[in-house]
């Protein structure tokens, strides 16, 4: 079982005191450690789980550290169950299955996703949001890739998708040019996030170019070549979110 990280900002994902408190409530009676005996039936699994502390909320907490050390695919009742060192069947009064459990963790994720704060003009507002959403998804490998296919089954993910649609209707676009002018911002954060994870995980953000290995000559690429030896993730987001908005921008002034 890897160490339980602190809270720490963004890079340590954003799990609140009150998860934690009741993690650590448990570990305190790890000393007792019973053992539940399914002959003793409910009354023991209660007995048993008030022993070690255990809690919907402490239940989510090290579902979100099982996400942070392998990835969203690791979550299960299982892993989270060994991760509080009990057995999986205590977990099932704080979670109905695996699909509430994975519910749970993901609207721990997303939180600060939902934050679609007014301030200023609509680039702004989209570019805070955008710069948000990716500092809510860094520490949580694989939880952007599952959102691709089930944000649209989000009740919290909705709601921001209409904060965004209202941002850019506001700004003067409306049909499908709001539509797709939103759907490219989100999908950009999502794809841009697990590109980045994926980077981190393969310790690629440092590299050389084997530029010897061409069989042509590469001078633009060989002149430039120390802006590839690192990846500058920060840089080469606020970039490309910059360059999609000027574009939005550039759409919407033609029109």
């Amino acid at each position: 079982m890897s160490p339980r990280p602190t809270d720490a900002g963004a890079t340590q994902g954003t799990t609140s005191p009150d998860i934690r408190a009741g993690w650590s409530a448990g570990r305190q009676h790890a000393a007792v450690r019973p053992e539940p005996d399914p002959v003793e039936g409910e009354a023991y699994t209660y007995v048993y789980c008030l022993a070690m502390g255990l809690s919907r909320e402490s239940v989510i907490a090290a579902g979100l550290d099982v996400v942070r050390d392998r990835g969203w695919p690791a979550l299960s009742i299982r892993a989270v169950a060994a991760e509080l060192d009990v057995t999986p069947m205590a977990l099932y009064r704080y979670v109905a299955n695996g699909d509430d459990l994975a519910g749970a963790v993901m609207d721990h994720i997303i939180a600060r996703m939902t934050e679609v704060a007014r301030r200023g003009g609509a680039d702004v507002d989209l570019a805070a949001w955008a710069h948000t959403a990716r500092a809510a998804l860094k520490p949580y490998p694989g939880a952007a890739t599952h959102l691709f296919t089930t944000w649209f089954e989000m009740p919290s993910v909705l709601g921001v998708i209409e904060d965004l649609l209202a941002i850019v209707h506001d700004d003067g676009m409306d049909g499908f040019e709001a539509v797709a002018a939103v759907n490219a911002i989100f999908m950009y954060v999502l794809m841009r996030a697990e590109a980045e994870q994926t980077i981190r995980s393969a310790k690629a953000v440092r590299r050389s170019l084997h530029l010897a290995r061409s069989h042509r000559p590469l001078p633009l690429l060989e002149s430039l070549a120390g802006h590839y030896t690192t990846a500058e993730l920060d840089r080469h987001f606020a970039y490309g979110l910059a360059v999609l908005l000027a574009g939005i921008r550039l759409r919407r002034t033609a029109a």
